[in-house]
């Protein structure tokens, strides 16, 4: 460390700001691997539950490029947590920038909310369409297959009833991009908090306040990028996307309050805790 002046109290300024970049840092990263989870368990439940895929390459890159990467860096412009400098220095030999715990929260825990968000509304956006989750379970061969139709049963009726129409496969592939967009919407509305709650490691985000306002503008412009992607004639025709209902808005807020609850109570555990296993395996 070199001393630009003769004052030592620029020594403390110095370490809390080290320590800000790091945890921002840390911040960052698991806000970017949460969101690459949401686009990693579709391709696992297309293969593995049979279902028509939920999401496409166009749509991955439309997460990861176009509505991920403002709200990631913004978080670097967060500021110091009040409880920066009690802490204990830094054990490099243990809390390294990625651990095992920042992965656990990432893809087991967020992520795997964000994913489920994305899920509801793509089932949300097909059972609008007529199209119940019980009918896509092991339908990905015949929904893809292009000399067969798809049959669609009546609310009334199940896989022995009598049914009420069959769609096409251009009708089915139309019907996909539909339940992708609604995926991809979903997931933006659910990472709106992924990225709120990763302004603290440790303290409430109610503590830590709104006063980022890179962040703030940042999901503003994530919104108009989903809203621009869907609902602009042509361009949702080559990104292959499409406009979304209202009800697959709706659907990923009950998620997006669940992230809200999820991580107040990981924090406090982490604050109260800090000695126990749940404090030292929950702190990502």
């Amino acid at each position: 460390m070199i001393l630009l002046d003769d004052n030592f109290a620029t020594i403390v300024i110095g370490v809390e700001e080290g320590r800000r970049i790091f945890d921002n840092m840390k911040k960052t990263v698991s806000y970017i691997v949460a969101g690459s989870v949401t686009t990693l368990f579709p391709f696992l439940i297309y293969v593995v539950l049979g279902f028509p895929q939920p999401i496409g390459t166009i749509t991955v890159l439309l997460i990861c490029l176009g509505t991920d990467m403002v709200p990631a860096v913004a978080l670097a412009y967060e500021k110091a947590e009040a409880d920066i400098m009690s802490l204990p220095p830094r054990n490099p030999r243990t809390e390294r920038l990625v651990t095992g715990q920042l992965l656990m929260r990432a893809y087991f825990l967020v992520g795997a909310i964000c994913t489920a968000a994305g899920f509801f509304g793509y089932f949300v956006a097909l059972n609008y369409e007529g199209i119940k989750p019980k009918m896509l379970y092991q339908a990905r061969v015949d929904w893809d297959d292009r000399d067969k139709n798809f049959t669609i049963y009546g609310p009334d009726d199940d896989w022995y009833g009598k049914p009420t129409k069959e769609i096409d496969y251009h009708e089915r592939k139309r019907l996909e991009v539909i339940a992708q967009s609604s995926y991809f919407i979903a997931v933006v509305v659910a990472q709106w908090m992924d990225v709120i709650v990763n302004k603290t490691r440790r303290l409430s985000n109610f503590s830590q306040g709104m006063g980022n306002w890179v962040l703030n503008w940042s999901l503003v412009f994530e919104t108009g990028m989903a809203i621009l992607f869907c609902y602009t004639p042509g361009l949702n025709t080559v990104l292959r996307v499409a406009p979304v209902i209202g009800q697959v808005w709706v659907s990923a807020l009950p998620f997006f309050v669940y992230i809200l609850v999820f991580e107040e109570l990981r924090k406090w555990i982490v604050r109260r805790f800090p000695k126990s296993f749940l404090g030292i395996e929950l702190l990502a």
